[in-house]
């Protein structure tokens, strides 16, 4: 049988929190024994509650569409078929939106009862370079106090190519001029592509900054580091409703190389963690 879902941006962001709604519903598909899921995406209209949601124009709602949500579906081998609606075709047509599931904590519900909510891969068609380590720092032009020092990011990455290290940077595709002005090896197409940044992942370490391409790795096999993750946003009742757990726990299904560090990403910091791992 084929488990048909459905995210409706109403009242789910059109970002990459998707990729939590994915495995959400593959975790359901695993314990209710369907084979496979089709994916519908209702577009016929947009939320309206976060800065992110009311700062983003029409036009670029609807490009989020085909530029993150479709490409994240590349990454779910459970996935037979999407489509994207902009007009309603359903008979079961309520008369207010359902809240969809898409938060982290929503999925460690469904790890719980022994679905496993890590199966996203690259397509094995996606070529990228060979690397040791994959750096991948924030510097969106929203919430832009969560952002990172990229002075930092540079520092670090010059100690590691000097330690031997081949190390790859993905600028964020929000603000990727501020990437640069540095001279590093930065990979543009994982700026756009997430098939690309999940295939650079798979080739190197990544140390990573939160935001939400680098949250996808929560729903992989591969180990990481992720600094930055309450930076002037969260509140410790807020961090916990979204991700199963308190700041400074771990997020119950991830395994023991896959770190959440609680740390900001200093360079000191970024130096100690790195070392650790």
């Amino acid at each position: 049988m084929t488990l048909s879902v459905c995210y409706d941006l109403r009242t789910a962001p059109i970002t990459y929190d998707f990729a939590g709604f994915l495995s959400f519903s593959d975790c359901m598909r695993q314990l209710t024994g369907d084979s496979d899921m089709h994916v519908t995406i209702r577009a016929e209209g947009f939320r309206r509650e976060s800065p992110r949601d009311k700062s983003m124009t029409e036009a670029e709602k609807s490009s989020r569409i085909h530029g993150i949500l479709v490409p994240l579906l590349g990454l779910c081998p459970s996935v037979s078929g999407f489509s994207v609606e902009y007009v309603s075709q359903y008979d079961y047509q309520v008369s207010r939106p359902i809240a969809t599931p898409y938060t982290v904590s929503k999925v460690c519900d469904l790890a719980a009862k022994g679905a496993d909510p890590q199966f996203m891969r690259a397509p094995d068609f996606v070529t990228v370079p060979d690397c040791d380590v994959v750096l991948s720092p924030r510097m969106s032009r929203h919430f832009k106090e969560r952002n990172c020092e990229l002075f930092a990011w540079h520092k670090f990455y010059r100690h590691l190519v000097a330690k031997g290290q081949e190390v790859i940077v993905i600028p964020d595709q929000d603000n990727w001029q501020a990437f640069a002005e540095f001279g590093w090896r930065l990979y543009w197409p994982a700026a756009w592509d997430i098939t690309a940044r999940i295939a650079l992942f798979e080739k190197g370490f990544p140390v990573v900054s939160a935001m939400g391409p680098a949250s996808i790795l929560y729903y992989t096999k591969r180990p990481f580091l992720l600094f930055d993750n309450v930076k002037a946003v969260f509140s410790d009742q807020q961090w916990a409703d979204l991700h199963g757990t308190e700041i400074g726990g771990q997020i119950p299904f991830l395994s023991e190389n896959q770190r959440v560090t609680w740390s900001e990403s200093t360079f000191d910091n970024l130096m100690a963690e790195y070392d650790r791992s």
